[in-house]
């Protein structure tokens, strides 16, 4: 580069330096021609830089939004900070239409400054995150599965998207419930797992990404055929069962890794495993009350079988009235048994808790179910009242209950106490019958504690998804409105005090003293520029990582954000083999823990380690700062700490917080030193 002192002699040179931007940068007459621009507004304006000199402002924009940009203009001319986003024509069929951030001023009567900046990639995170969010708001429903594919394939740069169930862990069997693509929803199908990236992510318990599926599974014979290049398997753990199915994303082409789309999955992966956790349960809680239904229609039919032929034929003879005396179970004619017999029979081998009881309410008989799901064997029980054994756990629900039996059948939920003490919400079905002369109730019960438990679950899943995705929406626009701040009140004032020092330089009546100075001030605010410039590129894509490797960006990292805190700071970054990927994430959470210690932690002590662990590398950051309960924190986790959290999840790796009042934060990563594959 060369010296300053050159460039602020050189008209040539500072034009240069001006063309180095990645913002647009033009000059408009107030007539709505152009004057001056550097080679990224013509970028940006997606036209050749010698077709410039012959449009003017309404030329650029859409017809609808000429007169608005003719108000905007003249506004800037009158002295107005002007901030417009504009959205430009497409450019031919298969393009999107681009979104620029306009901030124009007056630089005199008729000339205005205009920098612009392209927003496409931020308008298209928003509309991103306003799809997914309608979509994972929504109460669960038989269609939710399928709409958030379709959600995901509109809101994401993918082809397909589809949400899967471990059915079968032994043979790797796959039940899809949305498989959205180009052609709309496809039906629900099985799917075998072998050879595919789903297998190995489902095996794993790692995210899989591949945008070379031909090569790297061969095996995978019905994507291949559908023409599918890229393939993203993120598989859907739960604590107890482990991997319970799969979410995935397909392309047509070969594409690079998005972290932003890593990100997003991750979150919409979360919701979907709360869903799936629900089906299973909602699909056990359905057997049960198959086999619950079936229970009570033969105990009907046991119970009462020697009047139901009776009933059926309407004869009375005396073969029938003989059978009123004993009913034949299968096992052939020896197996005959009296309904008291049959009875007794029944309760044994209903799988599920079932009870007799008189008109009262107090017991006749349990089964051995009942017994193991509440705790109270018969000698308990029988001759005993609900109410006298505790079982009720809230007394206000038995009115409504008897109220229902006098229509001869109630179905419903209800809550008990067990033998120790225990809460549980059960699915009730009491059947009044009549058995040898007097009113009873037969009763089965289904346990339905852990079905509500994952519903309450899967409710305060959704509103953590809605809550992290509003605050991370927050957070980037937060971010992005500092950006650019800092471009327009500093770089954008820097710029133009350049070029006004520059027209002074060049008046005739300037003297060679006034000429000398205004050199010298050119170069610091030269110098300004670009030390701004190089700490926005840092923070936005340190070029450092990719070229010198992640102990150089972290040790250049970490003082850059502390230059200006009274700290005293030990690093020991050896120099570590670890892939892009991985490197970036580690770069993100230190970035992240040290504007912590920055904003909140008043520390004069920061120590900085990082270390290889086999196939795993770790670094840690540890202040002596004023510290938190990191304990109460983790039920509800401050947007700084789940950020760090799902970078880490993405790449495949850990990052834990221990900090406590007074006593400083340390803050653990641990990831993979290659991507996950």
């Amino acid at each position: 580069m060369p010296p300053l002192t050159q460039i602020a002699d050189d008209p040539s040179l500072l034009r240069a330096l001006i063309d180095e931007s990645k913002d647009g940068v033009l000059v408009v007459r107030g007539d709505g021609t152009f004057e001056a621009w550097n080679h990224h507004a013509a970028r940006l304006l997606r036209i050749d830089e010698g077709e410039l000199s012959t449009l003017s402002v309404g030329d650029l924009v859409r017809e609808r939004s000429r007169s608005r940009a003719v108000e905007r203009l003249k506004a800037a001319r009158l002295g107005e900070d002007v901030v417009e986003t504009v959205v430009l024509p497409r450019k031919g069929s298969g393009s999107a239409p681009a979104a620029l951030e306009v901030r124009a001023r007056r630089l005199d009567d008729d000339r205005v400054l205009a920098i612009l900046r392209d927003v496409s990639e931020l308008r298209r995170h928003l509309r991103t995150m306003r799809i997914l969010s309608s979509a994972l708001a929504e109460t669960s429903h038989p269609r939710f599965l399928p709409n958030l594919c379709g959600a995901l394939v509109r809101a994401l740069p993918i082809d397909y998207g589809f949400v899967g169930e471990l059915v079968d862990a032994r043979t790797g069997r796959v039940q899809l419930y949305g498989f959205e693509g180009p052609s709309g929803t496809l039906e629900p199908l099985a799917y075998d797992l072998e050879g595919t990236p789903c297998g190995v992510a489902v095996e794993t318990g790692q995210p899989v990404f591949t945008s070379r599926l031909q090569e790297d599974f061969p095996r995978d014979e019905m994507l291949i055929d559908l023409g599918i290049r890229t393939y993203h398997a993120i598989p859907l753990m739960d604590a107890k069962e482990g991997c319970i199915g799969i979410l995935g994303t397909l392309c047509n082409d070969s594409v690079d890794r998005d972290e932003q789309v890593d990100l997003t999955l991750n979150l919409v992966a979360g919701r979907v495993s709360s869903e799936i956790r629900m089906v299973r349960s909602e699909r056990s809680r359905r057997r049960l009350q198959l086999q619950l239904r079936e229970a009570l229609r033969d105990s009907s039919r046991v119970a009462w079988g020697a009047e139901e032929p009776t009933r059926r034929s309407g004869s009375t003879d005396a073969s029938s009235e003989a059978r009123s005396e004993a009913w034949a179970l299968p096992g052939g004619p020896d197996a005959d048994i009296t309904p008291d017999d049959a009875l007794t029979r029944l309760f044994e081998s209903i799988p599920v808790p079932a009870s007799m009881a008189t008109a009262s309410g107090r017991f006749t008989a349990i089964n051995d179910a009942f017994a193991q799901e509440t705790g109270y064997g018969p000698e308990a029980v029988v001759g005993s009242t609900p109410t006298e054994l505790g079982l009720w756990a809230n007394t206000e629900e038995k009115p409504r209950i008897v109220d229902a039996l006098r229509g001869g059948q109630w179905s419903g939920e209800v809550t008990i106490r067990t033998a120790a003490g225990d809460l549980k919400q059960v699915a009730a079905t009491l059947r009044c019958v009549e058995w040898d002369g007097a009113q009873h109730l037969l009763g089965a019960y289904v346990d339905v504690t852990e079905r509500r438990a994952a519903e309450t679950l899967a409710e305060a899943r959704r509103d953590q998804v809605r809550e992290l995705l509003r605050r991370l929406l927050r957070a980037q626009e937060d971010e992005r409105s500092r950006i650019s701040a800092e471009l327009h009140d500093q770089i954008g004032q820097a710029m133009t005090a350049i070029q006004l020092n520059h027209a002074a330089m060049l008046a005739s009546r300037s003297s060679e003293d006034e000429r000398r100075g205004l050199v010298f001030e050119t170069m610091a605010v030269v110098d300004d520029v670009m030390h701004q410039l190089r700490s926005l590129s840092f923070e936005l894509r340190p070029a450092m990582l990719e070229e010198l490797g992640l102990h150089s960006a972290l040790s250049a990292l970490i003082p850059r954000k502390l230059q200006h805190a009274d700290v005293q700071i030990d690093l020991d970054f050896p120099e570590l083999d670890v892939e892009p990927e991985p490197a970036l994430a580690c770069f993100r959470i230190a970035q992240e823990a040290v504007t912590n210690i920055v904003r909140h932690a008043s520390a004069t002590h920061v120590r900085g380690a990082l270390r290889a662990d086999g196939d795993h590398f770790s670094f840690t950051l540890v202040d002596d700062g004023e510290g938190f309960d990191s304990d109460g924190r983790r039920d509800e986790p401050c947007m700084g700490m789940e950020i760090m959290m799902e970078r880490a999840k993405a790449a495949g790796g850990t990052v834990s917080v221990d900090s406590r009042p007074g006593e400083g934060t340390r803050v653990s990563v641990r990831l993979p030193r290659k991507a996950p594959t």
